[in-house]
């Protein structure tokens, strides 16, 4: 995103948090392990790292006009992408997603959703400097192994509580 939303309703907030991911997720084209597909219908990435966090498909909006046969084609395809090259891989779904219960049809291929995640927003003309954050916690880049392994292994203990259960140790 370029330019500050000025629209702060729930709906905007939460495409524009669906954008941002989409941005991040289409960032690891940078990686020579990558393989990013933007297509008209949705993002696709795959890392390489089995990770489901690392592979997955966002912003999917597929025509309405679509057939249940040619959305069910679709997406068959999507997931036999990721299986061809043994990912796992989490599918987003957002608000923006089309068809509304494109869930549904996820789970007609037997993807089990996870349910919602977090996203934060704030205005950053109200937001209070002075108070940046909760005493206690800090945020620190990721510049040695230590810290690598500490902000893999977060991630991948939330995983492991929410059901999926990445291959090796946490």
């Amino acid at each position: 995103m370029t330019t500050a939303l000025t629209d702060l309703s729930p709906d905007a907030l939460a495409n524009a948090l669906e954008a941002n991911m989409a941005k991040q997720f289409a960032y690891f084209r940078r990686s020579p392990r990558a393989v990013v597909d933007e297509s008209p219908d949705l993002l696709r990435f795959l890392c390489g790292i089995p990770i489901p966090e690392y592979n997955g498909v966002i912003g999917a909006r597929f025509a309405r006009e679509s057939t249940p046969d040619a959305l069910r084609g679709r997406i068959d395809a999507v997931v036999a992408s990721f299986a061809e090259r043994r990912q796992p891989f989490l599918w987003w779904v957002g608000s923006s997603s089309t068809p509304a219960d494109l869930r549904l049809h996820l789970a007609a291929v037997g993807l089990a959703s996870l349910g919602e995640g977090p996203g934060m927003a704030t205005d950053l003309e109200a937001l209070d400097t002075r108070h940046v954050g909760p005493p206690g916690p800090s945020i620190v880049p990721v510049a040695d192994e230590r810290t690598l392994q500490d902000w893999v292994g977060a991630g991948r203990r939330r995983l492991w509580r929410a059901g999926v259960h990445p291959a090796g140790p946490l």
